[in-house]
């Protein structure tokens, strides 16, 4: 039978093992995404009269698997993909870092574009308690159809943040792909919310040379 010392050696130090934790955290992640967005646990919320909170339980469970995941993740130095010193190479540091600037950005500026607030679930909640028609009713057809399709603000920006890394450990690299995979595998947009996106750029655009 092995030894306490053995089996504690073996958890912190044993690579794979700590990818299968990493996995399993992952799969906590995404196994929350999918669950609470599940056509039969809306309905129970529904039926249990917390449709209005429906938004925000989801967002509150995902930020509950998040820090799971943080707070439990197992990096791996000793397994490293590649690395990129930006000691050695400052136009290197600057390049990092003024990537993951704007991928921020973008991905900030595209929760304001989908209206934060409904986003989040509070401006559902507020609506309710002024008896007013839930905020998503009152958005166009197509945005309603494309929200139904694409919640998160910015695919490519994430795949930024994900990859572009001075140093890529393994568990870094595997986070990359199994959110990548999932996000492809469940984002749904076809061309009709292509056309419908384009036709608002282009509109915007009109509004913007008329003014």
């Amino acid at each position: 039978m092995p030894k306490l010392e053995e089996i504690q050696w073996c958890f912190k130090y044993s690579p794979w093992l700590q990818i299968t934790i990493d996995l399993l955290l992952m799969s906590l992640f995404v196994l929350q995404h999918s669950w609470q967005n599940r056509k039969a646990v809306k309905e129970f919320l529904s039926n249990k009269g917390f449709r209005v909170f429906e938004r925000l339980l989801y967002n509150l469970g995902s930020c509950l698997a998040l820090q799971v995941l943080i707070q439990l993740w197992h990096p791996i130095p000793s397994w490293i993909v590649w690395e990129i010193s930006t000691s050695v190479y400052p136009l290197a540091w600057w390049f990092f870092a003024i990537t993951h600037i704007i991928a921020w950005l973008i991905i900030y500026g595209g929760c304001f574009v989908m209206d934060l607030t409904e986003l989040l679930g509070a401006k559902q909640v507020f609506y309710s308690l002024q008896n007013w028609p839930d905020p998503l009713s009152l958005k166009s057809d197509g945005l309603r159809r494309f929200y139904s399709h694409m919640r998160h603000p910015s695919f490519c920006a994430l795949t930024l943040l994900l990859l572009i890394h001075p140093t890529m450990q393994i568990d870094r690299l595997i986070l990359a792909h199994v959110f990548l995979l999932y996000m492809i595998l469940c984002t749904r947009v076809d061309d009709v919310d292509y056309c419908y996106q384009r036709r608002m750029l282009q509109r915007k655009e009109r509004d913007l040379n008329c003014s």
